[in-house]
C-alpha cells in the first residue's frame, strides 16, 4: 500500500465518523508540485469552498508583522491605504458613516460586523478574487 493510498484511507474513516461532511487533503511541497490530493464525503479533489473565517488570523498575523517591520501603521485608516475603493457607507452605526475612519486596527481586532463578498479581477493572465467589506453593489466595490 502506498503512502498515498494509506492517506486516503485515513480521510475515508475519518469522514465516517459522526458530524463529518467532508474531508479534503492536499500536500505540495516547496517546489509547488503537488504529492497527494484526497478527499471523501462531500469533497472533491478539485473542489472550490470558501474558508471563511479562518482567515482572520493568518490577516492579522501577518498584517502584525507588517507592523513590526514599520511598513504599516495600525493607526492608518484603511481608506488612506485603499485608495481606490470608495469606504464612504461601509459601516454606519445610528447615522454616522464610521467607513472612511476605520483604522487598520479595527480590522486586526474584528471590532466590525461587516458582510462580505469577493469579485474577480484580472491582472495579466492571472485572476485573482478580492474580497470586499460591504455590499457587492457599494459604491468603489471594484
Amino acid at each position: 500500500m502506498t503512502l498515498n493510498d494509506r492517506l486516503q484511507s485515513l480521510i475515508n474513516v475519518e469522514c465516517a465518523k459522526a458530524h463529518t461532511h467532508a474531508i479534503l487533503l492536499r500536500v505540495q511541497s516547496g517546489d509547488g508540485q503537488v504529492s497527494l490530493t484526497g478527499a471523501a464525503g462531500a469533497a472533491t479533489p478539485d473542489i472550490r469552498f470558501p474558508i471563511a473565517s479562518i482567515t482572520k488570523m493568518f490577516t492579522a498575523a501577518l498584517t502584525i508583522q507588517l507592523v513590526d517591520e514599520g511598513q504599516i501603521d495600525l493607526a492608518r485608516t484603511v481608506q488612506n491605504i485603499l485608495t481606490d475603493v470608495n469606504l464612504s457607507g461601509l459601516h454606519v452605526v445610528k447615522g454616522a458613516d464610521h467607513g472612511p475612519a476605520l483604522t487598520v486596527r479595527h480590522y486586526c481586532t474584528r471590532h466590525l460586523a461587516l458582510p462580505m463578498c469577493a469579485k474577480e479581477y484580472t491582472v495579466g493572465p492571472q485572476t485573482y478574487l478580492r474580497t470586499l467589506y460591504g455590499s457587492c453593489g457599494a459604491k468603489g466595490s471594484t
